[in-house]
This record gives structure tokens, sequence and C-alpha cells, in this order.
């Protein structure tokens, strides 16, 4: 509802919904609301906190599950799971963004060629790799008991995300992954920030 430069939006939050009258700053579609300005709403008018909640679950369950989920804890359906996939995928990009400042000051930078297993005196620092594996979701659903057309089914596409985990100097391993795109295309090398890691330590 507009009225006099100003707009009510519905503020989703962990507790539930409500209205907020907020006025935009700017004009087209550069205006933004003193809310985003503020850092208080991510896109779609979540609240912070319900975006990390469904992120942190969304790296446990599929999104429908918690689309469920959040409507379990809230007694509202605040998000659907297309919602919970772009805000996740929009924090992977963000996060994808600083790796890829942070791994500028490794460009360039040498690893050792060869390593001496038995020389007793050379530094060591534990790297361990592996992978995982799921299926692709679909780019579009069909209901229950529906099946797909024939000219629509294709053929399963598995995504590969290769895990590095890095000895810390203090105990413990830091977990590491390639920087990602909106596409999915990596843009920043897992190898890149293993270097990067490994001197920052």
């Amino acid at each position: 509802m507009k009225c006099n430069g100003t707009r009510e939006v519905c503020v989703k939050t962990l507790h539930g919904r409500f209205e907020f009258r907020v006025q935009r700053l700017g004009a087209g579609e550069q205006a933004t609301t003193w809310l985003e300005q503020s850092g208080q709403v991510m896109p779609g008018n979540v609240s912070r906190r319900l975006g990390e909640f469904s992120a942190y679950y969304a790296n446990r369950l599929s999104y429908e599950e918690v689309e469920g989920l959040v409507e379990r804890v809230t007694g509202e359906r605040l998000l659907r799971d297309q919602t919970v996939q772009r805000q996740v995928v929009a924090q992977a990009v963000a996060v994808s963004r600083q790796w890829a400042e942070e791994t500028k000051e490794t460009e360039g930078l040498e690893t050792a060629s060869g390593v001496d297993w038995y020389d007793r005196q050379a530094a060591e620092v534990l790297v361990l790799s592996d992978a995982i594996q799921v299926k692709q979701q679909k780019p579009t659903r069909q209901r229950a008991g529906q099946e797909a057309a024939p000219e629509k089914r294709r053929e399963t596409v598995r995504v590969n995300t290769d895990v590095w985990l890095v000895e810390r100097a203090g105990g413990g391993f830091q977990y590491l992954t390639a920087g990602i795109s909106e596409s999915g295309d990596e843009v920043v090398k897992v190898e890149d920030r293993v270097k990067q890691t490994l001197r920052a330590e």
C-alpha cells in the first residue's frame, strides 16, 4: 500500500510476520528502504535471524524440509523452498566474493614441487581432501504421481564438490571449498584458498 511516499511491507521474522511502514530512499529500481540500508532485512523482507536460521538448516535438510521446519517453528508459512534456495545461493555468492578478495594475495605464490618425506626438520602441515557428490535438483517440478513428458526427461546430473581440510596452527582443521557464482561456476579455486589459508596460518 502506497501513501505519501511510504509503503507498508510485511517483514518476516522467526516470531512471525508484521506490517511495517517504510519510506523508500532514492528513485526507480535503485530505491531502497531504511530496513535494507541498515542491514536489518535481507531481500524479500526476511529478517537476518530468519535468513541465518533457514540457511543453517539448508546445509542439513532439503529446501522443502526447511520450508516445513520454519512453518513448524513459527506457526506460519514464512518461506517457500525456492526462497530458501535463492537466499542460500545469494549468501554463497557473497562469501565467494570475499574469498576472491582474500586470495588475490596468493596469486603467483608457488608451492614446493617436491617434499623430502624423510627430512625430520621439515615443517609439516596436514592437508586432507575429499569430495561430496549429490544429485542436481530438477529445474521444474511435477505433482505427485504425474509423469514427466518424454522430451523433458533428462539424464541425472551429479554435482561434485571438492572439500579440503587444512590443519590449523592452534589445532583442528579448517574446511575449504571453491567459491562459486550464481550459476554455480567456480570463481575461486579451492587450491588458491588452501594457499591463502596456509599463508595466513
